[in-house]
């Protein structure tokens, strides 16, 4: 078996990964919506709802970047393009998450791009909070130090 071959007994564990990961996903992404629907346009979404929305547009964004991907491996382009690839992917992404929220909870297309866009923001609140925390604490324990 050579180096970029997958293990076959691994299959199974890969599987139930993905779907573990897709399930925890969709509950933050789910908790990330319905705070995005509340401060953008004073929306309550139930939970369940929000958790399929999320879960729609993860499965929708997955098969973009699987076709992009395909797209990619077809043309066989130079590695720039697949920076370019991968960059094409985020506004991309973007745009789907704010049509599903706009079609699954009778929004028009703006309301829904204001809510997708008030989820990045609380992810970047979220990120720079995380970092506020993180950073003295690994400096404190000796692991920034050079």
């Amino acid at each position: 078996m050579g180096p970029n071959r997958l293990d076959p007994n691994l299959i199974p564990l890969f599987f139930f990964c993905a779907a573990a990961g897709a399930i925890v996903g969709s509950l933050v992404g789910a908790i990330l919506l319905r705070a995005g629907a509340e401060f953008a346009e004073n929306l309550q979404i139930k939970f369940g709802d929000a958790f399929l929305t999320v879960f729609l547009a993860s499965l929708a964004n997955g098969a973009v970047a699987v076709l992009i991907g395909v797209a990619y491996g077809a043309a066989s382009p130079p590695a720039e393009f697949r920076r370019v690839a991968f960059i094409c992917c985020y506004p991309l992404s973007f745009l789907i998450q704010s049509v599903i929220i706009s079609a699954r909870h009778n929004l028009s297309f703006w309301k829904g791009l204001r809510i997708s866009f008030y989820i990045a923001l609380i992810w970047v609140v979220l990120l720079i909070a995380v970092a506020i925390v993180v950073i003295p604490i690994l400096y404190l324990m000796g692991g920034l130090h050079r």
